[in-house]
């Protein structure tokens, strides 16, 4: 019961984390600028681990909050939610084999 509250819980922040990060970097460009600058530094290992712990949600937040305007930063984006994803699905199997 512990841990599936504490899941939860973790979900909701990453999921409001994602959020609140697209948003600023959305809020840097000017109204209809496009930027082709990467995902680098901390935002990057911010990303990867938004994305590792909840891959479906942060993901598409991050994806399709970015992509006409930063579409770099939401290609890398995505690739790590599809890692994310994919490690989920081989722990999740792991645990019921």
């Amino acid at each position: 019961m512990v841990f599936k509250v504490a899941y939860q819980l973790t979900e909701i922040i990453t999921f409001i984390a994602a959020i609140i990060l697209m948003a600023q970097e959305l809020g840097q460009l000017s109204t209809g600028e496009v930027s082709e600058k990467p995902l680098r530094g901390g935002k990057q290992l911010f990303v990867e681990l938004i994305a590792l712990v909840n891959p479906i949600a942060a993901g598409a937040i991050f994806y399709y909050g970015w992509r006409k305007r930063l579409p770099l930063m939401a290609k890398t984006a995505n690739h790590f939610s599809f890692l994310g994803f994919f490690l989920l699905i081989a722990v999740l199997l792991y645990i019921v084999l």
